[in-house]
């Protein structure tokens, strides 16, 4: 599991380090933005489903499940109301993750969720 968590690691990094290398103008970023809003909606279903519901280890699967939201909750709320009503009505409902900035120990993260619950989530 540890090799995993650093293989993951030195990929982010990697792929951070040639992103912060790539400048942009204000013309070209307001362009790639435009292009992407068609499908937003979509696009944040897709990584919902394989970065969420299908990473048993993800803390954002656990808050979602003490919320009561199951991927096909979220997809028909998307669907329906759009990505914005529904992240909003997750965000009244209490469901919403804050980061802490090394609290007690590094890479630690808090989650709420509307049973006041909390989990420690561990990127050790």
């Amino acid at each position: 599991m540890r090799i995993a968590a650093a293989v993951d690691s030195a990929r982010f990094a990697w792929g951070l380090h040639g992103f912060l290398r790539q400048r942009l103008s204000l013309p070209q970023a307001e362009e790639i933005v435009r292009r992407r809003m068609p499908t937003r909606d979509a696009n944040f279903l897709s990584v919902a489903e394989r970065a969420i519901f299908a990473n048993p280890a993800s803390p954002y699967r656990q808050l979602l499940a003490l919320a009561g939201c199951e991927n096909g909750d979220l997809q028909n709320s998307v669907r329906n109301k759009g990505l914005e009503p529904t992240l909003r009505a997750l965000r009244d409902a209490g469901v919403y993750i804050t980061f802490c900035p090394l609290v007690l120990e590094a890479h630690r993260s808090t989650i709420s969720s509307p049973k006041r619950k909390t989990l420690r989530a561990s990127h050790d």
